[in-house]
């Protein structure tokens, strides 16, 4: 039968939202396929209402496609497995967790050492906290913009930041940082 052609599928998943909840109850393989397919564009969002309910769609989906998670964060935004699953896949994805999972330290952690960026979306508590400061600026030294003040006048992490071969990442610091001859060369 044509729906169960992989290719077909393919093509009427990535083209036609309706087409996903058909194609899924005869392939779910081409979902998974179209999903990697648009991963990073449109992910579930071409998902139909119940396959974004559905957990274990929604973790293979994150799984392909942490970004995946916006589109269901009001769902699943507050479910620490599929969070931490989205988040290992491309730690942005932390930007639609919920309050209390940017607030869990090693969920953030996990978050940063995949994307230094995520930094932006951890708690506040967190952006002032040096070890998981530490891990995005190890990981991009650009992160450093999302840290503290405070942790923005640690001489140590403003050079490991500049070490990434980020020398943008100096007008992060702190002043004080900046107008270190030492760090600004």
């Amino acid at each position: 039968e044509l729906k169960a052609d992989r290719e077909l599928g393919l093509a009427a998943v990535c083209q036609h939202s309706e087409a996903l909840e058909e194609v899924r109850r005869t392939c779910s393989k081409v979902v998974f396929d179209a999903l990697r397919e648009v991963a990073g564009t449109e992910g579930t969002g071409l998902a139909a209402s119940t396959l974004r309910g559905d957990r274990s769609f929604v973790l293979k989906a994150v799984q392909l496609s942490g970004i995946a998670l916006r589109d269901i964060e009001q769902t699943f935004g507050d479910d620490r497995g599929v969070v931490q699953a989205a988040v290992r896949q491309n730690g942005i994805a932390l930007k639609w967790a919920s309050e209390a999972l940017r607030n869990d330290k090693e969920l953030v952690l996990e978050a940063v050492r995949q994307h230094g960026m995520a930094l932006k979306a951890a708690a506040e508590r967190l952006q002032n906290d040096p070890e998981v400061v530490l891990s995005a600026v190890t990981e991009n030294g650009n992160a450093l913009q999302f840290a503290s003040a405070e942790i923005q006048a640690d001489r140590e992490l403003v050079k490991l930041a500049l070490r990434q071969g980020k020398r943008k990442a100096l007008h992060f610091a702190a002043p004080d940082c900046r107008a270190d001859r030492e760090l600004a060369m």
